[in-house]
């Protein structure tokens, strides 16, 4: 704010961050402790991207499971 009073500039536009949501598709992701089947992998990557996000000032971040149709899809 002091920075800005130096310039002369009285008035900044101010905008709130946005609302983030992650997709995950994949009908052979599941979550971390559930027990693994034949040709599932446990789902990590939506904990990463959201983490990052969290580490960069983004807390509104909610993450969305898709169904492996594209119905479902097209419904998230």
């Amino acid at each position: 704010m002091v920075f800005l009073a130096t310039l002369g500039i009285t008035e900044v536009t101010v905008y709130s961050k946005p609302k983030i949501s992650v997709l995950t598709t994949g009908s052979e992701l599941i979550q971390p402790g559930e027990t693994l089947q034949y040709g599932q992998i446990f789902e990590s990557n939506s904990l990463m991207i959201s983490s990052l996000l969290n580490e960069k000032g983004y807390t509104d971040v909610t993450i969305e499971r898709v169904k492996d149709n594209l119905p479902h899809t097209i419904e998230k």
